[in-house]
């Protein structure tokens, strides 16, 4: 009888413990971003913002509520007059996730950090800004292993507009994605 005790006293442990220990995951995604050059850009040009962007993600379920994650993002290059005004710009981030489960395998999540925005304007150095980062999504349950989710991403302008035709100022990214993940 204790034999019997103890085994259901073990097994119930380590499931239990099991439910709650920290579960790594990884995701990318490709979707369409926009970078609003009109808060950093005095100057009233023809200006072609928008185009593929693309990134992924690495992180921790630490529960099934809460997670914190590192990501890169990339947007297209900002054209001014057909050549680039705006290149390479690109998000490196950290992030802490809420979650919350919906029904039949969709959770809806919302994330909010710091990221390192940076950039670069032509014949200059690139430049890099701290910026807060947020994001809203909802991902599926394919498998216990594998989502398939859509996340929509925005940084905020951040720095001085000192009104030159390069400014000190990091504009605001907007992007939204598709993607995949896997959790281990």
């Amino acid at each position: 009888m204790k034999r019997i005790l103890l085994a259901i006293t073990i097994l119930a442990c380590s499931t239990s413990v099991y439910a709650f220990w920290p579960k790594p995951y990884v995701s990318v995604n490709a979707g369409y971003g926009y970078t609003d050059v009109a808060a950093s850009n005095p100057h009233n040009y023809n200006r072609q913002q928008d185009g593929v962007a693309w990134g992924g993600n690495v992180g921790m379920l630490f529960n099934n509520y809460f997670g914190a994650e590192m990501g890169y993002n990339q947007l297209a290059n900002t054209e001014l007059n057909g050549s680039d005004y705006i290149r390479n710009p690109r998000v490196v981030d950290v992030a802490l996730k809420g979650i919350y489960h919906g029904d039949e395998g969709y959770d809806f999540f919302a994330k909010a950090g710091v990221g390192q925005e940076s950039f670069k304007y032509p014949s200059a150095q690139y430049i890099r800004k701290y910026v807060p980062v947020f994001a809203v999504g909802a991902d599926y349950e394919i498998t216990p292993h594998v989502l398939v989710n859509v996340t929509a991403n925005a940084t905020v302008a951040m720095g001085d507009n000192n009104g030159g035709e390069f400014p000190n100022r990091a504009p605001a990214l907007y992007w939204g994605t598709a993607g995949v993940s896997y959790v281990f």
